[in-house]
Protein backbone atom coordinates (compact mmCIF):
# COMPACT_ATOMS: atom_id res chain seq x y z
CA UNK A 1 0.00 0.00 0.00
CA UNK A 2 1.35 3.43 -0.93
CA UNK A 3 2.65 6.17 1.33
CA UNK A 4 -0.55 8.15 0.68
CA UNK A 5 -2.43 5.76 2.97
CA UNK A 6 0.05 5.59 5.83
CA UNK A 7 -2.60 6.79 8.34
CA UNK A 8 -5.40 4.61 7.01
CA UNK A 9 -6.69 1.69 9.02
CA UNK A 10 -5.52 2.75 12.47
CA UNK A 11 -6.95 0.23 14.96
CA UNK A 12 -9.68 1.59 17.21
CA UNK A 13 -8.95 1.88 20.88
CA UNK A 14 -11.13 0.63 23.67
CA UNK A 15 -11.69 2.31 26.99
CA UNK A 16 -11.49 6.01 27.79
CA UNK A 17 -9.91 7.94 24.93
CA UNK A 18 -8.69 11.44 25.90
CA UNK A 19 -9.77 14.09 23.42
CA UNK A 20 -6.80 15.78 21.83
CA UNK A 21 -4.30 12.96 22.32
CA UNK A 22 -2.71 11.06 19.47
CA UNK A 23 0.02 11.84 16.97
CA UNK A 24 -2.03 13.78 14.43
CA UNK A 25 -5.53 15.08 13.71
CA UNK A 26 -6.51 12.05 11.64
CA UNK A 27 -5.51 9.60 14.36
CA UNK A 28 -7.33 11.68 16.96
CA UNK A 29 -10.46 11.69 14.79
CA UNK A 30 -10.39 7.92 14.27
CA UNK A 31 -9.62 7.24 17.92
CA UNK A 32 -12.31 9.57 19.23
CA UNK A 33 -15.03 8.18 16.98
CA UNK A 34 -14.00 4.62 17.74
CA UNK A 35 -14.13 5.31 21.45
CA UNK A 36 -17.60 6.86 21.26
CA UNK A 37 -18.93 4.01 19.10
CA UNK A 38 -17.66 1.47 21.63
CA UNK A 39 -19.52 3.26 24.43
CA UNK A 40 -22.69 3.45 22.33
CA UNK A 41 -22.47 -0.27 21.62
CA UNK A 42 -22.41 -0.84 25.36
CA UNK A 43 -25.80 0.85 25.49
CA UNK A 44 -24.72 4.25 26.80
CA UNK A 45 -26.71 7.29 25.69
CA UNK A 46 -24.99 10.46 24.51
CA UNK A 47 -25.82 12.17 27.80
CA UNK A 48 -24.24 9.28 29.72
CA UNK A 49 -21.17 9.34 27.50
CA UNK A 50 -20.83 13.09 27.95
CA UNK A 51 -20.99 12.69 31.73
CA UNK A 52 -18.38 9.93 31.51
CA UNK A 53 -16.12 12.27 29.53
CA UNK A 54 -16.65 15.18 31.91
CA UNK A 55 -18.33 17.39 29.30
CA UNK A 56 -21.84 18.45 28.36
CA UNK A 57 -23.89 16.66 25.69
CA UNK A 58 -23.76 19.53 23.11
CA UNK A 59 -19.97 19.61 23.48
CA UNK A 60 -19.81 15.84 22.95
CA UNK A 61 -21.84 16.09 19.76
CA UNK A 62 -19.73 19.00 18.55
CA UNK A 63 -16.56 17.00 19.14
CA UNK A 64 -17.99 14.09 17.19
CA UNK A 65 -18.76 16.48 14.33
CA UNK A 66 -15.21 17.86 14.51
CA UNK A 67 -13.74 14.35 14.41
CA UNK A 68 -15.85 13.38 11.40
CA UNK A 69 -14.80 16.58 9.66
CA UNK A 70 -11.11 15.87 10.34
CA UNK A 71 -11.45 12.35 8.95
CA UNK A 72 -13.42 13.45 5.88
CA UNK A 73 -10.92 16.19 5.02
CA UNK A 74 -7.99 13.81 5.31
CA UNK A 75 -9.72 11.19 3.15
CA UNK A 76 -10.55 13.88 0.60
CA UNK A 77 -6.91 15.02 0.47
CA UNK A 78 -5.81 11.43 -0.14
CA UNK A 79 -8.38 10.98 -2.91
CA UNK A 80 -7.45 14.28 -4.59
CA UNK A 81 -3.75 13.41 -4.37
CA UNK A 82 -4.34 10.04 -6.03
CA UNK A 83 -6.58 11.62 -8.69
CA UNK A 84 -3.87 14.15 -9.50
CA UNK A 85 -1.52 11.22 -10.06
CA UNK A 86 -3.85 9.88 -12.71
CA UNK A 87 -5.61 7.07 -10.88
CA UNK A 88 -9.22 6.23 -11.78
CA UNK A 89 -12.01 6.49 -9.21
CA UNK A 90 -12.19 2.71 -9.09
CA UNK A 91 -8.46 2.39 -8.38
CA UNK A 92 -8.61 5.17 -5.76
CA UNK A 93 -11.45 3.33 -4.05
CA UNK A 94 -9.45 0.09 -4.07
CA UNK A 95 -6.42 1.80 -2.53
CA UNK A 96 -8.51 3.61 0.09
CA UNK A 97 -10.78 0.62 0.73
CA UNK A 98 -13.81 2.75 -0.10
CA UNK A 99 -16.53 2.27 -2.69
CA UNK A 100 -16.55 4.36 -5.84
CA UNK A 101 -19.48 6.53 -4.73
CA UNK A 102 -17.51 7.58 -1.64
CA UNK A 103 -14.56 8.49 -3.84
CA UNK A 104 -16.82 10.63 -6.01
CA UNK A 105 -18.01 12.41 -2.87
CA UNK A 106 -14.42 13.08 -1.78
CA UNK A 107 -13.70 14.60 -5.19
CA UNK A 108 -16.90 16.69 -5.27
CA UNK A 109 -15.93 20.38 -4.73
CA UNK A 110 -19.42 21.29 -3.49
CA UNK A 111 -19.23 18.70 -0.70
CA UNK A 112 -15.70 19.83 0.10
CA UNK A 113 -16.93 23.40 0.52
CA UNK A 114 -19.72 22.26 2.84
CA UNK A 115 -17.27 20.24 4.94
CA UNK A 116 -15.05 23.30 5.29
CA UNK A 117 -17.83 25.54 6.62
CA UNK A 118 -17.19 24.79 10.30
CA UNK A 119 -13.46 25.54 9.98
CA UNK A 120 -14.09 28.67 7.92
CA UNK A 121 -16.64 29.85 10.50
CA UNK A 122 -14.23 29.10 13.35
CA UNK A 123 -11.49 31.16 11.70
CA UNK A 124 -13.89 34.06 11.17
CA UNK A 125 -15.07 33.92 14.81
CA UNK A 126 -11.47 33.74 16.03
CA UNK A 127 -10.55 36.82 14.02
CA UNK A 128 -13.49 38.75 15.49
CA UNK A 129 -12.87 37.62 19.08
CA UNK A 130 -9.20 38.53 18.83
CA UNK A 131 -10.32 42.05 17.94
CA UNK A 132 -13.38 42.42 20.20
CA UNK A 133 -12.59 40.03 23.11
CA UNK A 134 -16.28 39.16 23.67
CA UNK A 135 -18.54 38.06 20.83
CA UNK A 136 -22.25 37.19 20.89
CA UNK A 137 -22.67 33.65 19.51
CA UNK A 138 -26.18 33.08 20.84
CA UNK A 139 -29.55 32.57 19.19
CA UNK A 140 -29.90 34.26 15.81
CA UNK A 141 -26.20 34.73 15.11
CA UNK A 142 -26.19 31.73 12.77
CA UNK A 143 -28.63 33.66 10.56
CA UNK A 144 -26.24 36.60 10.35
CA UNK A 145 -23.44 34.24 9.34
CA UNK A 146 -25.52 32.23 6.90
CA UNK A 147 -24.72 28.88 8.54
CA UNK A 148 -26.72 26.31 10.48
CA UNK A 149 -26.80 26.35 14.28
CA UNK A 150 -25.02 23.00 14.26
CA UNK A 151 -22.16 24.38 12.16
CA UNK A 152 -21.89 27.41 14.42
CA UNK A 153 -21.79 25.25 17.56
CA UNK A 154 -19.11 23.08 15.97
CA UNK A 155 -17.05 26.16 15.10
CA UNK A 156 -17.35 27.45 18.67
CA UNK A 157 -16.28 24.06 20.02
CA UNK A 158 -13.26 24.09 17.72
CA UNK A 159 -12.20 27.36 19.32
CA UNK A 160 -12.88 26.02 22.83
CA UNK A 161 -10.40 23.25 22.09
CA UNK A 162 -7.89 26.03 21.36
CA UNK A 163 -8.49 27.67 24.74
CA UNK A 164 -11.23 30.16 23.89
CA UNK A 165 -14.01 30.43 26.47
CA UNK A 166 -17.80 30.40 26.32
CA UNK A 167 -19.59 32.55 28.91
CA UNK A 168 -23.32 32.59 29.69
CA UNK A 169 -24.59 35.99 30.84
CA UNK A 170 -28.04 37.22 31.88
CA UNK A 171 -28.78 40.75 30.64
CA UNK A 172 -31.77 42.66 32.02
CA UNK A 173 -34.34 43.71 29.45
CA UNK A 174 -34.75 47.49 29.44
CA UNK A 175 -38.07 48.63 30.89
CA UNK A 176 -39.07 45.11 31.91
CA UNK A 177 -38.16 44.48 35.56
CA UNK A 178 -37.41 40.83 36.30
CA UNK A 179 -37.05 39.99 32.62
CA UNK A 180 -33.70 39.17 31.10
CA UNK A 181 -32.06 37.84 27.95
CA UNK A 182 -29.52 35.03 28.11
CA UNK A 183 -26.42 35.67 26.03
CA UNK A 184 -23.97 33.01 24.91
CA UNK A 185 -20.65 34.79 24.53
CA UNK A 186 -17.40 33.61 23.01
CA UNK A 187 -14.40 35.12 24.74
CA UNK A 188 -10.66 35.19 24.23
CA UNK A 189 -8.60 32.68 26.27
CA UNK A 190 -7.71 35.28 28.92
CA UNK A 191 -11.28 36.53 29.49
CA UNK A 192 -13.17 36.14 32.76
CA UNK A 193 -16.91 35.71 33.32
CA UNK A 194 -16.82 38.27 36.16
CA UNK A 195 -15.40 40.96 33.87
CA UNK A 196 -18.25 40.42 31.44
CA UNK A 197 -20.92 40.45 34.15
CA UNK A 198 -19.58 43.73 35.49
CA UNK A 199 -19.67 45.37 32.06
CA UNK A 200 -22.16 43.80 29.67
CA UNK A 201 -21.43 46.48 27.07
CA UNK A 202 -18.33 44.44 26.28
CA UNK A 203 -20.55 41.95 24.41
CA UNK A 204 -20.10 42.71 20.71
CA UNK A 205 -22.11 41.60 17.70
CA UNK A 206 -20.43 39.92 14.77
CA UNK A 207 -21.53 42.77 12.50
CA UNK A 208 -20.12 45.51 14.75
CA UNK A 209 -17.04 47.32 13.49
Amino acid sequence: MGDELKHYGMPRRSGRYPWGSGQDAYQRAIGWQGHIEQLRKRGMSDSEIAKNEGIKTPQLRARIAIAKNEQWNTDRNIAVNLKDKGYSNMEIGRRMRRNESQVRNFLNPVLAERAAIAMTTANMLKENVDKKRYLDVGTGIEGQLGVSRTKLNTAVSLLQEQGYKVHTVHVDQMGMPGKFTIYKVLGAPDTEWKELVNDKSLIKNISAK
